[in-house]
């Protein structure tokens, strides 16, 4: 899914329990957060998903990378939403959340509201499989099993290389998968 914003940076004119609004070149853009500590009139750095749906356009802000591509794993589970997966990501850090996935925690998900026992158990099985080794793919990887994806290969069998890939750049990563990718 191709972004229109992928980045912003500016000044907080406004802060509320969900969302913010950033200054950025005269123009104020309402981000909606999940875990994000800021002050009015402070300066901050936002990675951003921009979801846009036929009735609205909502951009949703995080802080690094990996807070962003945590996110759209999220709303890759069917029946989890942006609002939902916001839900998810607030009662804690996203190394947090990737240990209840890796521990199958299915009390820790049911005790999110709106989370239900089967959407605990389809969150689980559905995200499993964005796990490598217990822990989430890191920026880089995120890039390269992005860039492969783009390219046309199944995310699953991206990932499923990532640990076999001895480059050290993820210009070098994406070289290497083609090659296995293409055998």
């Amino acid at each position: 899914m191709a972004c229109m914003i992928a980045y912003l940076e500016g000044k907080v004119l406004f802060l509320g329990p969900e969302s913010l609004t950033v200054l950025v070149s005269g123009i104020g853009y309402e981000i909606r957060i999940a875990r994000f500590q800021a002050e009015i009139g402070e300066n901050v750095k936002l990675f951003i998903f921009d979801l846009i749906r036929e009735d609205r356009h909502e951009l949703y802000g995080f802080s690094s990378l990996q807070e962003k591509a945590f996110f759209e794993d999220l709303i890759d589970v069917s029946g989890v939403g942006a609002k939902m997966a916001q839900k998810v990501m607030r009662v804690g850090t996203v190394e947090m959340i990737l240990q209840k996935l890796a521990d199958k925690d299915l009390a820790f998900f049911q005790s999110i509201p709106g989370i239900g026992k089967k959407l605990a158990q389809k969150i689980i099985l559905e995200l499993q499989g964005t796990l490598v080794d217990g822990k989430h793919v890191s920026d880089e990887d995120s890039e390269t099993v992005d860039a492969l994806v783009h390219l046309g290969y199944a995310k699953k069998d991206c990932l499923a290389i990532l640990p076999e890939l001895k480059g050290t750049t993820p210009e070098e990563r994406i070289r290497e998968a083609l090659q296995r990718l293409s055998r």
